[in-house]
């Protein structure tokens, strides 16, 4: 495989495989820091620390209760999305942007709302940050980060 200069590079080569191998995302996230974008990756792969998923990977935890609410588990999804707190610091975003909100029950309900938000590809990658930021410091900036 030779670029166009008849030379054999390493990165040539990665990035012809990248574009043939790898999944097309058709979510845009350069308009957020990369610290908050692998956050979002850890919450869409189920990844991040919580009580539940610490207890399943045989630690052991004093309670799988959330500990912000003490309402349910402590899963990714409730951390996130089902939380009083985190339902809380949404709907401030959301109101600050005088966008409707109704309490969701995870991350791909949320992406589901979020590209059904009617909005010009800036102002929407500024409240993609926002809205992320939100979470990390409303609710997962205990223990997480």
């Amino acid at each position: 495989m030779l670029n166009g200069e008849g030379v054999f590079r390493v990165k040539d080569a990665r990035m012809l495989l990248n574009e043939c191998f790898l999944p097309k995302d058709s979510t845009a996230t350069r308009s957020i820091p990369i610290k908050i974008n692998v956050f979002a990756w850890k919450v869409y792969l189920d990844r991040l620390p919580t009580r539940l998923n610490l207890t399943k990977r045989g630690i052991q935890v004093p309670s799988l209760l959330c500990p912000v609410c003490n309402a349910d588990h402590e899963d990714t999804s409730h951390l996130l999305f089902s939380c009083s707190l985190a339902n809380e610091a949404v709907c401030l975003v959301c109101r600050w942007w005088n966008l409707t909100w109704s309490p969701l029950g995870s991350y791909s309900d949320w992406l589901s709302w979020f590209n059904s938000l009617r909005l010009c590809s800036t102002t929407k990658g500024l409240l993609e940050g926002l809205d992320v930021i939100a979470l990390l410091v409303g609710i997962a900036g205990f223990s997480i980060l």
